[in-house]
């Protein structure tokens, strides 16, 4: 029996996708570097994100200190993160892909069951440049490998110092950072016939902010597996996969912030469709493990919904 490279490296990437998928919760930024039909042309798309997390909350305040007293009873808490980003990719060069977001939050609070918080406006914009270093032609058994690796900044433009009701900056709830922040990415797509791997790896790291605040530095790694469906002119992409995120402790004027940092997976569903140039996306996300530092409130689930179209 012949076994060539290509199958070698197949079936020894295809195996570690779905050991990350089996075996193992901040989101840092929405580029979608994978999966696409499309993905030598421009492209513009809107895209919202609703995020859960929900739990017994202690009132995390900007000094880095919980606000409740002995034998207080902490209230029930629902965090609901709305994003809509608007979101541009140019091909200036053939080999260069850059990312632009522009995102809008619409962030509420509800404790026992009723909104006590409601924060909105503007996210940190970021632009994401990614050189093609590996692009292989189709071999003898179709199978064919496309990587990218780049970076970009995060740019203060967001809201990032709104109170809440009580008068306290949180942090976590706010649109933006307040900082210049460092990005690191790289994507993987591997094809074989109908069937498909990619992997996607973010970075993020920044400095305090004029509020004395600092965020810790967070690390995503998307994986997922497709097959492709041709109908006609129609297209069809359902996948599986996993979504692992790490964050960092935060500080407060240097000293550690209580009830921040940790690590979480989420099994992840996705369906793309696309007809022409125009394309749709969706994909839900619910928590596998999760491993959060001190008591916080715990991811409950993740909804995606994009529209995009593709042009030259």
């Amino acid at each position: 029996m012949r076994f060539s490279v290509d199958r070698i490296v197949v079936s020894v990437l295809l195996s570690l996708l779905l050991l990350a998928g089996s075996a193992t919760a901040c989101e840092m930024c929405n580029c979608y570097l994978g999966i696409n039909p499309n993905y030598n042309q421009h492209m513009i798309g809107v895209n919202f994100r609703h995020r859960v997390y929900q739990g017994v909350h202690v009132h995390q305040a900007s000094d880095g200190h919980n606000h409740v007293h002995p034998g207080e009873v902490t209230p029930t808490i629902r965090e609901n993160f709305q994003t809509t980003d608007l979101n541009l990719r140019l091909y200036p060069l053939p080999e260069l892909q850059l990312f632009v977001n522009l995102p809008y939050s619409y962030n509420y609070i509800e404790t026992n069951g009723m909104v006590t918080d409601v924060i909105k406006g503007f996210g940190d914009a970021f632009i994401l440049g990614q050189y093609q270093v590996l692009n292989t032609m189709p071999d003898s058994d179709n199978v064919r490998h496309r990587v990218f690796l780049g970076g970009g900044v995060k740019a203060p433009s967001g809201v990032y110092d709104k109170p809440s009701d009580d008068g306290e900056v949180e942090a976590h709830y706010q649109p933006g950072t307040g900082t210049w922040d460092l990005l690191l990415a790289g994507s993987y797509l591997l094809k074989w016939r109908q069937w498909g791997a990619s992997s996607d790896v973010t970075f993020r790291t920044g400095r305090k902010n004029d509020l004395g605040y600092h965020m810790g530095d967070r690390f995503n790694v998307n994986t997922s597996i497709f097959h492709q469906f041709v109908v006609k002119d129609w297209t069809m992409l359902p996948s599986l996969g996993a979504f692992f995120e790490q964050a960092g402790k935060d500080e407060q004027d240097e000293l550690t912030v209580s009830n921040t940092g940790g690590w979480g997976v989420l099994g992840s569903a996705g369906f793309d469709l696309y007809y022409g140039r125009t394309s749709v996306h969706l994909a839900g996300q619910l928590p596998v493990v999760q491993n959060l530092v001190g008591t916080q409130t715990e991811n409950r689930f993740r909804l995606i919904v994009g529209l995009q179209f593709a042009f030259r």
